[in-house]
């Protein structure tokens, strides 16, 4: 059965005092005061709510959408500035700038579904679909984007974003585009974006510190291995195995089981074993004396972590707990280890969202 994408249903003529040309809006984009972020941000999102309200020529509008992207881009970032480095709670400033990057993210996103709609039975009509997989991507740039603005933010992800992310792949996937070139350039997937996105859910974002998220993609992005997503368990370690419910509003999670509830038919396995094997390479890269004096320019390994007493059970969502039990967690499990192996010392160490930390040595009495 073949997927289906959200389009925004445009209803007639634009009014006379909402510019539809595109040189012009062009022209007004780069006039706006980019060094008020929030200023410019309302300007452009009411603009886009206001484009992707009515029926404009279908390569007009995809000009314009084209003409935001760098400003966009420029807004995006200074918002990113506002929200993501400030304190939590956010501020009624920073939340200003989250509310409005989530507004004009999904107003693009928006944007390129109707030039979807629009152009996709023409594009089918002349058999060719070179330009499905960029307009695909763009939407789920977009859509992503709101998801990662919650994570570096530390706020609840909106409803409906999931659900969102999850139809881009299985219409992608239903239309055999998943691993076309949208960016020519970088090369870039619809595939390699959906599971770099999977992957960071996966992160446990919430207790990243800030900026984290960032550095967290440059090495999947710098691995340059792909993870697969399929119906079927492949023959690999199932500790890299992770459930991806696309018919629900809901992020993946471990597949613990066979017998697991998939939320519908269209789930998918997701497999980063080729990434977990990487990683681990690079790795002992960094424990290597070689690798240290040559890369690092250092006189010996940095050291390595002796695992037979490091997170022996596995930490976060190996072990899971409610949101504000960790610490509680942590001892716990610290104590039970400490009389299993009969030690007397033991160290735990957790993130606290907002850049903070804590750590916390117990000692066995009559060790």
């Amino acid at each position: 059965m073949t997927a289906s994408l959200h389009i925004p249903v445009t209803r007639g003529s634009p009014p006379k005092d909402l510019e539809i040309r595109p040189k012009q809006v062009k022209a007004w984009l780069e006039s706006l005061p980019l060094a008020h972020s929030i200023i410019a941000g309302r300007q452009m999102r009411e603009h886009l709510v206001a484009l992707n309200a009515v029926k404009i020529d279908v390569d007009d509008r995809l000009q314009i959408l084209q003409n935001y992207r760098p400003v966009a881009q420029t807004v995006f970032d200074e918002l990113d500035s506002l929200y993501s480095r400030g304190a939590t709670p956010l501020p009624p400033r920073a939340l200003e700038a989250l509310q409005l990057a989530r507004e004009l993210a999904a107003a693009l996103a928006d944007g390129y579904r109707i030039v979807i709609g629009e152009k996709t039975g023409k594009l089918l009509a002349f058999g060719a679909k070179k330009h499905l997989p960029l307009l695909l991507h763009r939407v789920l740039e977009h859509v992503a984007l709101i998801l990662i603005a919650s994570y570096k933010s530390y706020t609840p992800v909106p409803d409906g974003t999931w659900k969102a992310l999850h139809e881009v792949y299985l219409y992608s996937d239903s239309e055999g585009v998943l691993g076309e070139a949208a960016d020519a350039a970088a090369k870039a997937t619809i595939h390699d974006l959906y599971a770099e996105t999977l992957l960071i859910a996966l992160t446990d974002p919430y207790r990243l510190v800030p900026g984290e998220i960032d550095r967290i993609v440059a090495q999947v992005r710098a691995a340059k291995v792909s993870v697969t997503l399929s119906k079927s368990r492949p023959a690999t370690p199932p500790s890299a195995h992770f459930l991806v419910p696309c018919d629900t509003d809901k992020p993946p999670k471990p597949a613990l089981s066979a017998s697991e509830e998939r939320g519908g038919p269209n789930w998918r396995l997701l497999d980063a074993n080729a990434l977990v094997e990487k990683l681990r390479t690079r790795k002992k890269a960094f424990e290597s004396d070689a690798f240290a004096r040559e890369t690092l320019r250092r006189g010996g390994a940095l050291g390595t972590l002796d695992l037979a007493i490091t997170n022996r059970n596995g930490v976060a969502i190996a072990l899971g707990h409610p949101v504000g039990a960790t610490g509680a967690r942590l001892l716990l499990t610290l104590a039970h280890e400490l009389a299993l192996r009969k030690q007397r010392y033991g160290l735990a160490t957790l993130c606290i969202g907002g850049g903070q930390g804590g750590a916390v040595v117990l000692e066995r009495a009559g060790a």
